[in-house]
């Protein structure tokens, strides 16, 4: 799932890509802490995009952030679902398909946050993002 400008789904630059744009996430309001999602499967190696926030605002995480509150463990196909529009996060979770560890109160803000048309826009303004819903 190549972009124009060269970053695919799921690699290092489309992740990093997300990560420059944390702060733009959509907010989480009553989540304080870092929210991890996983693909230990992806393309190129294990994959980690992590969005830390403070009383709801998103921002980048970074290593001196501490550990998560929530880590969301995503297999590769889920993954491109949740990362193309095609499934929310929640749907994932619901399924089964999402695993979690970590804080139940934060995982349901920040599930209600990764919902909706901000969090579509959010990722089709990535690097490497194809069109929601392609």
């Amino acid at each position: 799932m190549a972009a124009p400008d060269g970053v695919e789904l799921l690699d290092a630059r489309w992740a990093a890509g997300l990560h420059a744009r944390a702060a733009q996430a959509p907010e989480a309001p009553g989540l304080t802490g870092v929210v991890a999602m996983a693909v230990p499967d992806a393309p190129a190696g294990e994959l980690r995009v992590s969005v830390r926030y403070d009383d709801g605002r998103p921002g980048p995480a970074e290593p001196a952030d501490g550990e998560p509150v929530v880590i969301l463990t995503i297999p590769v196909t889920e993954a491109v679902a949740i990362f193309t529009g095609r499934c929310e996060p929640s749907v994932g979770f619901m399924r089964g398909r999402v695993k979690t560890a970590g804080d139940p109160g934060a995982l349901l803000r920040w599930l209600r946050a990764a919902s909706g048309p901000q969090w579509l826009q959010w990722l089709a303004a990535s690097p490497g993002a194809p069109s929601p819903g392609a």
